[in-house]
This record gives C-alpha cells, structure tokens and sequence, in this order.
C-alpha cells in the first residue's frame, strides 16, 4: 500500500511539474506575443506620423503659395493698375478737401 502512495505521490509531482512548465511557457509565449504585438504597434504608428510629417510639409507650402498670392492681389501697384487700365478710372490731380460744418 505505500508504494502505491508513493508512486502516485510521484505521478502527482511529475505532473504539477509538466502543468508548471506548460503553464510557465504560455506565460513565456504571451509576453513574447505582447512584445511583438507592441512593436508592431510602434512601427505602425512611427509610419503614421511620418505619413503627415509628409502632408503638413506639403500643406505649409500650399500656405505659404495662397499667402504670396494675397499679397500680390493686395499690391497697390496691381490695384491702380486695374482702377485705370480696366475700370478707366482717373488719378485726381488735385487734392481737394471739403469741411462740412455743423
């Protein structure tokens, strides 16, 4: 009867032993998963950041093109210009003030 108890006292610990070392490799495996699953993650976002690095270049010079834009439309050079050229407008000579009293 005692060596009955003692082989299955040692079919016991030989089997916590398995279920320890499986259950030690699965806890092995997944923070291996976890860590590829976060690099994964950062490569993917390194690539999205990147990606509007890219747009926000191409954004700031479209920007900065409308703001030369702007400013050659404001010109007063370009203003007179189409005041005589295209509205036929003509530069008063003289400069007259009118004080209206009260």
């Amino acid at each position: 009867m005692q060596t009955r108890d003692f082989k299955n006292d040692i079919k016991r610990r030989r089997q916590r032993r398995f279920l320890i070392f499986v259950l030690g490799c699965l806890a092995v495996l997944s923070l291996l998963f976890l860590r590829i699953w976060m690099l994964s993650d950062a490569v993917k976002t390194a690539y999205e950041i990147n990606e509007l690095d890219v747009k926000k270049r191409v954004l700031q010079k479209d920007n900065d093109k409308i703001l030369v834009e702007i400013d050659q439309l404001k010109s007063l050079g370009r203003i007179n210009e189409i005041a005589t050229k295209k509205l036929n407008m003509v530069r008063s000579s003289d400069t007259k003030v009118i004080i209206i009293e009260r």
